[in-house]
């Protein structure tokens, strides 16, 4: 059977592979950011990343809280790239989800 592009390792199969945003997705975005008078997303791919993270490790309705932390973390945090805040939350779902685990 061929390998699924969505997987990233066998170890993890309900793990999407990190992927770049849908084109519609960053001009809407950005529009947002904007029409709400924040700062643009300058790294969307990682955003959508951890909320896969979050959706396939945690519970689905955990992405967009992970994503409203995410943002939350990244305001209080001038300076820091998104991707090093967004790594050490995917790094903490893993070892949350690895602890919670029944056995």
């Amino acid at each position: 059977m061929p390998a699924d592009p969505l997987v990233t390792s066998s170890a993890q199969p309900s793990v999407p592979a990190k992927r770049a945003a849908p084109p519609s997705l960053a001009p809407f975005a950005a529009a947002l950011a904007d029409h709400l008078g924040v700062d643009a997303i300058d790294d969307l791919d990682s955003v959508l990343a951890l909320a896969g993270t979050a959706a396939h490790e945690v519970v689905r309705p955990a992405a967009p809280v992970v994503a409203y932390l995410l943002g939350a973390a990244v305001a209080t945090s001038p300076g820091q790239p998104v991707a090093a805040i967004a790594a050490e939350i995917e790094a903490f779902i893993r070892t949350w989800t690895a602890s919670a685990q029944p056995g």
